[in-house]
């Protein structure tokens, strides 16, 4: 998997255009395991995206809070906010297609939203031939390789 930071100029955008491309998509959103061992903690599995938004103090452009909005009726609607975000980070297989966002905190764990195609993740699948279509907000210049630090 490859990675890319976003920068904080791009998050308010780069928000906006996944939330309208992804909208209703199943997505999972975790926290990693961290370190010591602590187990991967799932905050949501598999609810339709509602939308991200990256929040803005008033009179100021810096990035207060990221809120993640996933479900679709009252009993399973789940909003994750992410205070004092300090990074984020897209994955993206081998050709090219996106698939986690991981957010990293000034004072919070990270976490990890994961909108991977559900048969991406079954092991020992072949690679398929097929590129897939890069969103609007990729920009492949800024590709590096490794897990987000």
């Amino acid at each position: 998997m490859y990675t890319r930071e976003l920068d904080a100029a791009e998050w308010v955008g780069f928000f906006s255009a996944f939330s309208r491309h992804y909208k209703g998509v199943p997505m999972t959103l975790d926290l990693p395991a961290g370190l010591g061992g602590a187990p991967k903690e799932i905050i949501a599995r598999d609810l339709p995206l509602v939308g991200v938004t990256a929040e803005c103090r008033y009179g100021d452009d810096r990035i207060t809070s990221i809120d993640i909005m996933l479900g679709s009726s009252l009993e399973d609607h789940v909003i994750h906010t992410v205070n004092q975000p300090t990074h984020v980070f897209i994955g993206q297989i081998s050709n090219g297609s996106d698939e986690t966002i991981v957010i990293h905190a000034e004072n919070d764990p990270p976490v990890e939203l994961d909108f991977r195609e559900r048969s991406s993740l079954q092991v020992n699948r072949s690679p398929s031939s097929e590129v897939a279509p890069r969103p609007a907000w990729t920009n492949g210049e800024k590709t590096q390789s490794g897990p987000p630090a």
